[in-house]
């Protein structure tokens, strides 16, 4: 009997915590949300927008072309880079170089993923930024015309490291897309905005993010971020460490995916799980104890389904799903027909928890790298990731 109680005890302690997450998930939403991005006058510092590219993303064009019509007060560049000389996405990207040649400048430069691919990309293309405040944007982003005046507000003070907006996955059609869609509108943007507004853990989101070119070389320069798995929570750790401080723009731009099949969806949720325990291992352990609907399903099967463990499980998946709404109102997803699938999700999510826990192996763009212990990439064919960067950088 004290060994069930004991178990009824662990099982109940994740859905207290997670049913208070959210319930703090949603006061920090309409914190942060209520406070509007500032947009003061028009920012004349220059910018460099600097997108990797790879392949012919869903909706690529689009996404490139609402960088070419930004409303600016200063001077933009468009840097759009690839790693292959062969890639899909060349005949569009010159086109839009000729379309818009005062923005737009395309870099190939020919680098085989062998550490991390995103940043092997980006160094080739950031060397050619004529600006020193760079905007990162994966190629999946869309934006409106008022993005770069509203992440550049936040460098009008000098204390400001690097600042970062919020995202949520739009049009999702496939069962797929459906579950990744709850996975970031619904799940990682909540823990984002508790984080920011609770000042409980650190963040630096790569999808949207913005900083100093001269704080970046001040800290070893993009280079440095070869060797690890997330680049984007490594530059914002080592930018903050000179005394400057992380920026949350209350802004959110939209991410357009394609994912066919269930299996597309596992393998991306397993690596973005691996992400999260390679930039900080011992929150992504602890996250456990945050997910109430899983943990409320195992503690009804352990008791028969009983009336009161059936009431707890139904109490649970009703504040989880009410609060997951509002806050994805609140980032503007007003397409909630699925809000249904949450927890099955949230119950796939604590087994991709566990597969991402005892795992070292990822998966990016269909290569499979291995992971050390404390999060950085072993190199792949024994190449030595320092030597990588400055062959590529050249």
């Amino acid at each position: 009997m004290n060994l069930l109680l004991f178990t009824e005890f662990l099982l109940g302690l994740p859905m207290i915590a997670g049913s208070l997450l959210s319930f703090l998930s949603v006061a920090a939403a309409k914190k942060i949300m209520s406070e509007p991005a500032m947009m003061v006058s028009p920012n004349n510092i220059g910018v460099t927008h600097l997108k990797p590219c790879y392949g012919l993303d869903t909706g690529l064009e689009a996404n490139l072309r609402s960088f070419c019509s930004q409303r600016y007060g200063g001077p933009i560049q468009i840097i759009l880079c690839v790693q292959r000389e062969n890639d899909t996405a060349l005949p569009l990207l010159h086109s839009l170089a000729q379309e818009y040649s005062d923005l737009v400048t395309v870099v190939i430069t020919p680098s085989p993923p062998v550490v991390n691919g995103k940043v092997q990309n980006m160094i080739g293309g950031i060397a050619y930024a004529q600006y020193d405040h760079i905007i990162i944007t994966d190629s999946d982003v869309r934006v409106n015309e008022d993005y770069t005046s509203l992440m550049m507000e936040s460098f009008r003070s000098d204390t400001t490291g690097y600042a970062c907006s919020l995202y949520k996955i739009v049009n999702a059609d496939t069962f797929a897309e459906k579950l990744e869609a709850l996975s970031f509108n619904a799940d990682f943007m909540a823990q984002v905005l508790f984080a920011s507004w609770s000042k409980a853990a650190p963040f630096c989101l790569g999808a949207s993010m913005a900083f100093r070119k001269s704080d970046l070389n001040a800290v070893g320069g993009m280079t440095a971020m070869l060797p690890y798995l997330v680049e984007d929570y490594e530059i914002g750790k080592r930018i903050t460490a000179l005394g400057k401080r992380a920026v949350l723009v209350p802004h959110v731009v939209d991410m357009r995916i394609t994912l066919k099949h269930f299996r597309d969806w596992w393998q991306h949720q397993v690596y973005w799980d691996m992400n999260t325990k390679a930039a900080n291992y011992m929150g992504f352990v602890a996250s456990v104890l945050t997910r109430a609907v899983p943990f409320a399903l195992i503690l009804a099967t352990v008791r028969d389904a009983d009336p009161a463990a059936t009431i707890m499980l139904g109490t649970t998946v009703l504040i989880r799903s009410v609060c997951a709404q509002m806050v994805m109102l609140k980032l503007g997803d007003l397409d909630i027909r699925y809000l249904w699938l949450l927890p099955f999700r949230d119950c796939l999510g604590l087994l991709t928890w566990c597969t991402a826990l005892l795992r070292r192996n990822y998966i990016w763009r269909g290569i499979k790298f291995r992971l050390r212990a404390d999060g950085t990439i072993i190199p792949r064919n024994g190449c030595d990731a320092a030597a990588l960067g400055a062959d590529t950088s050249t």
